[in-house]
């Protein structure tokens, strides 16, 4: 046994003094061994073991209550014994020492917080504490069983039920004793294994330690803590560190950012795509969200969820980067009901995670799980939040048109962003070949006179918002370039713009007009076309200057030089959305937009033949 050494009742307690420093490993906090103090059940008193890996002691599981003793408390006993919470530590090591333990373990007094080091270690290594301990004593001040009473619904009341930290503690130790609020002995964890089950969500060959947690879907584990709290934030995730065999330096202060650390350090680590499989809470009605939940709370519906095993994992792989989370697999394209498919490919993907869920959100039927993504620019955010895509089919690229597809997924999006995201517009296109004399003759008889409207739901706040070809079916000719109409939004009032461009401008311009990386392709054509833009009418700040925009471009056809094509642009907000489509009224809407998009044919030679009789 390594050689403890006491702390006399009238010394000061300096974790500096009589600890060798301990280093940081790549920022996070590598526990060298299983160093801590332990209170000696006989005289009550801390002492350190440098290596405790040997030493066998008991660990109490409890909730705070006021007047806990902490580590400060325990260089003056007589003083400490004054407090309520003495009583914790007494019962402790009374009945340890009973059952013939030297040494105990608290929270409350065997860690001291005034170290960061020490903290940090402990917070860490609080997992393996529990898991190495002889017997866990799980204290429930709130357990009063009436004569009569089912013990599950005495137990179902607990405050210790409810709290972060005592969910690892309760899958990690192996020997678990239950204690009610006068300190009687009132279970064990095998013993009502069925009861704790039911109450905690944790299955059971995981509380009787037979099955391995990396067995576990990842969503799964976030689904025990969905209904549990801790008094700081950070601690909802500090307390499932152990859970998940992660280990990330604490940073108290650092508020939510703390979860999404710790669901990062989890994506490094494991390619289980159940990460992903939480949902939005009824009372959040964003529209849109990154890639990471704010909560173990938004995986409460993942109880049900069944994940490929994790040999198959390998596939699923993802990785994080500073444009978000890139991933090139179990991507497919998706179309809601209102967006045009030729007009937004690439816009909408489906997201599958490689898992089923049977339960009465799908009839009890398994069905695959997925989340929807649209794109902002060259990332994707996740769409409709609030609810997960269920398929009877594994979604995929099957269909081979979306093999070789990737996306980045945006990991945070701030406050100003998730505004901006809400922010919503109709812009209506009108496509209208023009009529004058002379000029309808060079239309396809089918499209003479005809004009059609697509319709868009869009982000408003996008400078470049999308891209649109004219319909080549309308005229007769294939000689002249590509013209195309680009429109997007400027400014803090969301003002929409427009512009006609012809595609023979951009392969002017860039010689590797048509050379792409595989992984790249899908965004070439919109990049290319954005620069354009930006590159031709921005100003020094990098805002859009809309009054240099082109309202009309013209062409001349090769074998037809008298042939003038005209293709212009018209702008104009109109009061309410066209009744054939709707907003989502979740969505902040900035209005509804028409734009006229004038194809004009004027043949110079054209003379108009007079009429007889005149």
């Amino acid at each position: 046994m390594a050689r403890p050494f006491h702390i006399d009742s009238r010394a000061t307690i300096k974790w500096a003094d009589s600890l060798p420093s301990v280093p940081f490993h790549h920022g996070v906090f590598q526990p060298l061994n299983l160093a801590m103090w332990l209170i000696n059940t006989t005289t009550l008193r801390l002492e350190f073991f440098n290596d405790a890996d040997d030493v066998a002691y008991v660990i109490l599981s409890h909730t705070w209550g006021p007047e806990e003793i902490i580590f400060g408390d325990m260089g003056d006993l007589a003083a400490a014994k004054g407090k309520s919470g003495w009583n914790k530590i007494q019962q402790t090591c009374k009945i340890a020492s009973t059952q013939g333990y030297r040494f105990a373990w608290i929270d409350t007094c065997c860690i001291d917080k005034s170290s960061s080091a020490e903290l940090s270690e402990a917070i860490n290594a609080m997992f393996s504490w529990y898991r190495k301990a002889a017997i866990c004593y799980a204290y429930l001040a709130d357990l009063f069983i009436e004569p009569g009473a089912g013990i599950e619904d005495s137990l179902r009341e607990c405050r210790w039920f409810t709290r972060g930290w005592t969910l690892q503690e309760l899958i990690a130790s192996v020997n678990i004793r239950f204690y009610d609020a006068s300190w009687n002995f009132v279970a064990s964890k095998h013993q009502i294994m069925g009861e704790i089950s039911r109450i905690t969500g944790v299955d059971v060959p995981v509380l009787e330690n037979v099955t391995s947690l990396t067995e576990i879907p990842v969503g799964r584990r976030m689904a025990w803590a969905s209904n549990r709290e801790t008094t700081r934030t950070e601690d909802i995730a500090y307390c499932l560190l152990g859970i998940f065999d992660i280990s990330i330096p604490p940073l108290y202060g650092e508020g939510v950012r703390a979860f999404h650390r710790l669901q990062e350090e989890i994506a490094r680590q494991s390619n289980d795509l159940t990460l992903f499989a939480w949902e939005q809470d009824e009372t959040d009605q964003h529209q849109y969200r990154a890639i990471f939940a704010k909560s173990p709370r938004e995986f409460h519906n993942c109880s049900n969820l069944r994940a490929l095993p994790p040999r198959f994992y390998a596939a699923n792989e993802f990785s994080l980067t500073n444009r978000g989370l890139r991933i090139a697999t179990n991507l497919s394209f998706w179309y809601p009901p209102h967006v045009n498919r030729r007009a937004s490919k690439d816009e909408h993907l489906l997201f599958g995670l490689d898992c089923l869920e049977c339960s009465g959100r799908t009839g009890f039927t398994p069905q695959w799980v997925g989340i929807t993504l649209e794109r902002f620019g060259s990332t994707y955010v996740r769409t409709s939040p609030g609810s997960l895509a269920y398929r009877p089919s594994r979604p995929s690229a099957s269909d081979g048109s979306s093999k070789g597809l990737f996306a980045y997924i945006a990991r945070t999006l701030g406050p100003k962003q998730l505004e901006d995201f809400q922010s919503k517009a109709i812009v209506s296109i009108t496509f209208k070949p023009a009529i004058i004399p002379g000029g309808d003759k060079y239309y396809m008889g089918v499209t003479r006179g005809a004009e059609f409207t697509e319709i868009f739901e869009v982000l408003a706040p996008r400078n470049f918002l999308t891209y649109m070809p004219f319909p080549q079916k309308f005229w007769r000719s294939t000689d002249i370039a590509q013209p195309a109409i680009v429109f997007g939004f400027q400014g803090p009032s969301n003002d929409l713009w427009a512009m006609p461009y012809s595609e023979s401008d951009i392969q002017n311009g860039m010689p590797d007009y048509t050379t792409s990386t595989s992984d790249e392709s899908f965004t070439d054509k919109y990049l290319l076309i954005r620069d354009y833009v930006f590159e031709r009418f921005s100003e020094q700040s990098g805002l859009l200057s809309t009054e240099r925009m082109p309202v009309c471009i013209q062409f001349r056809e090769p074998r037809h030089q008298s042939w003038l094509h005209q293709f212009s642009v018209r702008v104009s907000s109109t009061a309410n959305a066209p009744p054939s489509t709707q907003l989502v009224q979740s969505a902040r809407s900035v209005g509804s937009f028409s734009i006229e998009f004038v194809h004009t044919i004027v043949d110079e030679n054209y003379r108009e033949e007079p009429q007889a009789g005149i």
